[in-house]
Order: structure tokens, then sequence, then C-alpha cells
């Protein structure tokens, strides 16, 4: 992502973005455009590494998830366990429960739209 026109808004809110697109798992670089109209780093954008959204495949400590201490404690017992991925979820006939649509369905459905 290339930040230009920062022009009035300051590091925190720079920082603000940046932190959002980390918390949803977009995996992002940023880059700022400098006053001439240059990157910062041009060459970090050209890198050809895999970014994903899904957490699948992390580490999970569902305990970093509860926000738990002495004024937030549960009255009743509960498990942790990890939450199916949404897009790993199948039905009872072996569907996918959230189903992924192929690039030509979405191409079609851009189309229509535009007419």
């Amino acid at each position: 992502m290339i930040l230009s026109n920062r022009s009035g808004v300051s590091g925190k809110d720079i920082k603000k973005i940046q932190k959002r697109y980390l918390d949803m798992c977009r995996p992002h670089i940023f880059q700022n455009e400098m006053k001439d109209g240059k990157l910062e780093n041009p060459s970090a954008i050209l890198v050809d590494e895999a970014r994903r959204i899904s957490m699948a495949f992390d580490d999970y400590d569902p305990i970093d998830e509860l926000e738990l201490d002495e004024d937030t404690l549960p009255q009743e017992p509960f498990t942790i366990e990890k939450k199916t991925d949404i897009y790993f979820e199948k039905t009872d006939s072996g569907a996918r429960v959230k189903r992924v649509s192929s690039g030509a369905d979405l191409f079609a459905k851009y189309k229509n739209e535009k007419q």
C-alpha cells in the first residue's frame, strides 16, 4: 500500500491504519511516497512472497483472545477451543459452508454490474 499526500496526517494516524490492516490479517507492505514522488524503498514492493489472509496455519493460543482480569472473570464455566476457519467448515454432506467463488464467477458478476 503506497501512502501518498500525507500532509496534515500525523504519524499516529498512519500507525493506526497500519495496525488496522495487521489486526484484520490483511498482509500489506506499506510504502511512503516522498515529496519528489519516489518511494522510500521501491524494491520492497517487488518482493514476491506469498501473502495470505487466513490464520488457519498460524500457531494459535485461545487464551490470548480472552480478556480476563479480576474485573472480567466469567460467572459460568466455559471451554477454550479453536474455532474452525469459515472456509474449512463443512456441512454434514461434505460441502463447504462458505463457498469460495471462482475467478470466472467474479468476472461475470463484475461484467454484469458494469452494464
